[in-house]
C-alpha cells in the first residue's frame, strides 16, 4: 500500500510539471506566432515604404537619394529588372499572338 501512494504521488507530481510545461510550451508558442505576425506587418510597411521611395526616385523627386551608393545600385537594379520584365511582357503579347493567328 505504501508503494501505491508513493507511486501516486509521484505520478502526481509528473503531471504537475508535464502541466506547467505544456502551459509554458503554448505561452512560447503564442508569443512566436504573435512576433512573426509583427514582422510581417514590419516587412510589408518597409515593402510599401521602398516601393514609394522608389517611385520618387523614378519620376526624378527625391535626386539627393540617389548620391547614396547602396540607394543607387538598388534603384539600377530594379531598372534593369523592370526592362528584363518588359522583354518577357512583350514576349508573352507576342506568343499569344502568334497563337490567335
Amino acid at each position: 500500500m505504501i508503494h501505491v501512494k508513493k507511486w501516486a504521488r509521484t505520478l502526481g507530481l509528473q503531471f504537475k510539471k508535464a502541466n506547467k510545461k505544456s502551459a509554458e510550451l503554448t505561452q512560447i508558442s503564442k508569443t512566436k506566432v504573435e512576433m512573426l505576425t509583427v514582422r510581417r506587418e514590419i516587412e510589408e510597411k518597409l515593402l510599401e515604404l521602398g516601393a514609394k521611395t522608389y517611385e520618387k526616385l523614378k519620376d526624378g523627386q527625391d535626386t539627393h537619394l540617389l548620391k547614396v551608393l547602396p540607394i543607387r545600385h538598388l534603384v539600377e537594379q530594379l531598372k534593369e529588372l523592370e526592362d528584363e520584365l518588359g522583354k518577357y511582357k512583350r514576349r508573352l503579347e507576342q506568343i499569344t499572338e502568334e497563337n490567335i493567328k
